[in-house]
């Protein structure tokens, strides 16, 4: 099934990505892609990485920032023009600073869309199926004076979901 102008919808069913590429002509970017491993498992979790290669400082294991990921299912979609003011809200709500953002719509009701907030602290983002009744949020902060949780309370405030599903990851862990 075909959405968004002709773009594949995106299923979270796929066991991995590999068939896609092959079915959408870009084989060969995949013999290098699964050689670093993209796709076979993901990134190396800390245990894994050689105790050599691991930065530290005094001594101490550092966080560089907080990555929340999360799934809301079955939300109201409210218009672009509302996203946009949620979205600066949210980045209020984290203390974090705004430095711009990007907006699209995928339809004429401004209820498929996806939206950037692009921070000095990383990154918020927003990508909405309302076919599928799905919203993506990203919320990536760093620095100790940040709190991207509160972002994910504004949209749960706004977008007032069935069901939530949150990933909580730690970046810059070493």
């Amino acid at each position: 099934m075909l959405t968004r102008k002709g773009t594949p919808t995106r299923s979270a069913k796929a066991p991995s990505l590999g068939p896609l590429l092959f079915k959408t002509g870009i084989s060969f970017f995949c013999p290098f892609v699964f050689s670093l491993g993209f796709f076979q498992g993901g990134p190396k979790r800390a245990k894994e990485i050689p105790e050599k290669n691991m930065k530290k400082t005094r001594g101490l294991k550092k966080q560089l920032g907080l990555h929340l990921i999360a799934e809301f299912m079955e939300p109201q979609f409210p218009n672009l023009s509302k996203i946009k003011k949620i979205l600066k809200e949210a980045v209020l709500a984290t203390g974090a600073k705004f430095l711009g953002g990007k907006y699209h719509q995928f339809d004429k009701e401004g209820k498929a869309f996806s939206a950037i907030a692009l921070l000095s602290e990383s990154h918020i983002s927003l990508h909405s199926w309302p076919e599928e009744g799905y919203l993506a949020v990203d919320v990536f902060t760093c620095g100790k004076e940040t709190y991207p949780q509160k972002a994910i309370e504004v949209f749960k405030k706004y977008f007032k979901p069935k069901k939530i599903k949150i990933k909580v990851q730690k970046r810059g862990v070493y």
